[in-house]
């Protein structure tokens, strides 16, 4: 008879079965990609892949639970069984922490987690440093020093795995914790939109949409796992076959952010600084005007220029700006910022930025990308530019692509470039 403290390790032992198989490959894609981002940030040191890359790990630990009990951990009645019992599988209090500094720090080269940053990774760290230290309890004093049994599920579990189970106010706090980062995330996207409309004269590749579905994405997988505990709370019991549904949907859920992530390096990328709680601070979306508000020429300045709202200090600027856009043409640079056109005109560009706003009714995107509508629109009806395509005309004009060209012209003109070019000249 074997001795109290001790019991076998099968740690090889996986049953190939539908639920098992399908599973394993997004438990391997979330360990890979979560490896190389991880790296990825080491290399470039980069803050937002490495928290992507502890997402990742986090997320597929979760679905990780799952695979192995259907491979047969959980009947395996050995070592590894209890290894079942004390690994923190699921860890929702570290998802919305992790997506609101991810979104800082992909925004933020100069961010970098400090003091009060930490204190919001003290619920996650905290639930997951409990697990070996149960394990440490149960299975190391208990029945390695002590030789005792250990009571529960065959002799694999002992009694703090037990009370770990019973801690059932996690699922509503996390809840409770998503809902929480996960607006406050949303809310400090669309202030980023708006600072990028005010120091970039080219954002397509700066606006990160993909984030925003990624964050909708994950709410959306938070909002399908409720509905199966909401089930549960009231009482009605699910199998283990049912419950899979959410595993495999976390599962889908790893697969996008991996390879979403992957494509968002840093590299190429003109250095962003956005700070939301001083754009909240500044009042910076009260100054971004609407669409619908913005000037959609350059000719539409002179008539500016004169608004009694206008405050003497930023009036006498808007000569010298517009005497730069028509002299030099800076915004014939696809990757003109505002500190650039700020430097040239030798103003602060906190200053630039209130003479182009109030001056014009503009923001700084919207200001550079009237000059380059205006020129395209010009060479699309000169004759002696036929000859060119689309998107010669686009470069030409100081626009980096001819998606971005599309867009912009459409949101100036109400016509794409092709429909502008069909048109008869009035």
């Amino acid at each position: 008879m074997a001795p109290a403290h001790s019991f076998p390790v099968a740690f090889v032992t996986f049953s190939f079965n539908l639920h098992s198989a399908l599973l394993l490959p997004f438990a391997v894609q979330g360990v890979l990609a979560g490896g190389a981002l991880w790296g990825r940030g080491r290399r470039d040191e980069s803050l937002a892949d490495r928290l992507l890359g502890v997402f990742l790990v986090v997320l597929t630990l979760s679905v990780g639970q799952w695979l192995l009990g259907y491979a047969g951990w959980y009947d395996a009645h050995d070592a590894a069984t209890t290894l079942m019992f004390y690994v923190p599988w699921m860890n929702g209090l570290a998802f919305g922490p992790l997506t609101f500094f991810y979104f800082r720090a992909l925004t933020d080269q100069s961010f970098r987690l400090r003091g009060r940053d930490w204190a919001h990774f003290i619920p996650a760290i905290g639930i997951a440093a409990l697990y070996p230290a149960a394990w440490l309890v149960d299975v190391g004093w208990h029945h390695l020093v002590r030789g005792e049994a250990l009571p529960g599920h065959f002799g694999t579990k002992g009694a703090l795995a037990d009370w770990l189970q019973s801690l059932g106010w996690l699922g509503p706090l996390t809840y409770v914790s998503l809902a929480v980062y996960g607006t406050r995330t949303l809310r400090a996207y669309r202030a980023y939109q708006q600072y990028l409309d005010a120091q970039f004269s080219d954002t397509a590749q700066l606006r990160f949409q993909w984030v925003r579905r990624a964050l909708l994405a994950t709410m959306g997988a938070a909002a399908l796992w409720l509905g199966f505990d909401v089930v549960q709370w009231l009482g009605v019991s699910l199998s283990f076959d049912e419950l899979w549904f959410a595993y495999f949907g976390t599962g889908a859920l790893i697969y996008y952010l991996s390879f979403a992530g992957l494509q968002a390096g840093s590299s190429g990328r003109p250095a962003l600084l956005f700070q939301p709680a001083i754009a909240e601070a500044t009042g910076l979306a009260g100054q971004m005007p609407t669409t619908a508000d913005t000037v959609s020429a350059p000719t539409a300045l002179a008539a500016a220029t004169t608004a009694a709202t206008t405050a003497p200090e930023i009036a006498e600027w808007i000569p010298r700006l517009l005497q730069l856009m028509i002299k030099d043409e800076p915004w014939r640079e696809p990757e003109l910022t505002l500190a650039d056109l700020a430097h040239r005109l030798r103003v602060a560009p906190a200053m630039l930025s209130k003479i182009i706003n109030a001056g014009t009714g503009q923001n700084f995107n919207d200001f550079v990308n009237a000059y380059r509508v205006a020129e395209a629109a010009a060479r699309l009806r000169d004759p002696a530019f036929r000859h060119y395509t689309l998107l010669a005309v686009a470069l030409e004009a100081g626009f980096n692509s001819k998606s971005t060209f599309n867009r912009v012209f459409k949101k100036a003109k109400g016509l794409t470039p092709s429909e502008f070019l069909a048109e008869p000249a009035a």
